[in-house]
């Protein structure tokens, strides 16, 4: 189901692409009527291999037969109960937890947690357990994306906001394969001459989230965009060639490739619903035609800055809306600096990483 989604999008965003380069004959209504048609169902399987997995994830999770898990140094048994989907380990005899005593022993006593799972950092910083570490434990190496962004989120894994995952991660698969399609409002390529209007946008994204803050992306998105000529330019035209301007009344496209690399924040850290702030660059390949039949044909450089949000329908699927401001520095290349601003939407497969399993034996759990 996840190899047919991924292609699904893939080739969706392919075909509506090709629907949109050549948009000599298509009209623009139809277009989004297209978009929109095939964005709907995307979405509608997305939304239902998420209800299904959940389905088959609480039936697998209720159906779990009581077990014993064996027994400890002390001669304690361990037994999992399954009651109304919810499992405790008792300990049926032996000898009684010692609790930590007042003083000395407090410093090193392991870390407490809050009702959301977010660490209490202990009153002595140098205690045995170490500080606590952007990643939420004591004692945990501190990475350089720790280092960088310390002042920008308390440490921990969330900041509690956007229902925080919980025995869950996103870096639990930190790899990400997606697509995206949506709607361009294209600017002015060259001042009182020749600018854009509205068109399609879609492309592919490869990311990795190295950090329960901070990610990278790389992207490569095309679009065709209609153009439309200034009064100054028609009436060039019109005196240029009086008999043939009138080839240039039927619809003409600016089609646009941009590829980039990007730096992603996410504010509210490890949770379901997951705002971020992309910022990156990249170069952009612009080619269009203006009244006068000359052709532009230019690759300049290219820096997107965006604002989205992901939301985590599974362990292994991610719905994605976006919106962005391409710019494309034009400036000495034939036509001005250009801002094409794009409202988008897409799906991403998660994949990769490794992750912990307390369990004394092989429960047959596979990853991919």
């Amino acid at each position: 189901m996840r190899f047919l989604l991924l292609c699904a999008g893939f080739a969706g965003t392919r075909i509506l692409g090709g629907f949109s380069l050549p948009m000599a004959w298509l009209d623009m209504t139809r277009d989004c009527r297209r978009c929109m048609v095939f964005v709907g169902l995307t979405v509608v399987l997305c939304l239902s291999t998420a209800a299904q997995g959940q389905l088959l994830k609480r039936s697998r999770y209720m159906n779990q037969p009581v077990s014993a898990l064996g027994k400890s140094s002390a001669g304690a048994t361990l037994v999992e109960e399954t009651d109304a989907g919810a499992r405790a380990a008792m300990v049926t005899q032996g000898r009684p937890v010692q609790a930590f005593v007042a003083g000395d022993d407090l410093q090193t006593a392991p870390p407490t947690f809050d009702e959301v799972g977010v660490a209490v950092p202990a009153s002595d910083s140098e205690s045995r357990y170490g500080t606590l570490t952007v990643e939420g434990d004591y004692g945990g190496p501190a990475s350089v994306w720790s280092r960088l962004d310390s002042a920008l989120h308390p440490p921990s894994r969330h900041r509690g906001l956007g229902h925080p995952l919980q025995q869950e991660s996103w870096l639990y698969r930190p790899f990400s394969a997606g697509w995206f399609m949506g709607m361009v409002q294209g600017g002015p390529l060259i001042d009182d001459w020749v600018g854009q209007k509205q068109g399609f946008v879609g492309g592919y994204r490869l990311g990795w989230d190295q950090d329960y803050y901070w990610g990278g992306e790389m992207q490569f998105a095309f679009a065709s965009i209609r153009v439309y000529d200034s009064p100054r330019a028609i009436t060039a035209a019109l005196e240029a060639d009086p008999a043939g301007h009138e080839r240039f009344d039927h619809r003409r496209d600016a089609a646009l490739f941009q590829w980039d690399a990007s730096v992603l924040h996410y504010p509210w850290g490890d949770s379901q619903w997951r705002p971020y702030l992309r910022a990156g660059l990249g170069t952009a390949r612009v080619r269009f035609d203006d009244r006068l039949s000359r052709h532009y044909d230019k690759t300049v450089l290219a820096m997107p800055l965006a604002v989205g949000m992901k939301y985590r329908c599974n362990d292994w699927l991610a719905l994605r809306f976006e919106c962005a401001d391409n710019i494309a520095f034009g400036g000495g290349s034939g036509f001005d600096t250009v801002h094409n601003l794009t409202l988008t939407g897409g799906a991403e497969i998660r994949f990769g990483g490794t992750r912990k399993a307390y369990w004394p034996w092989n429960p047959g759990r596979t990853y991919w």
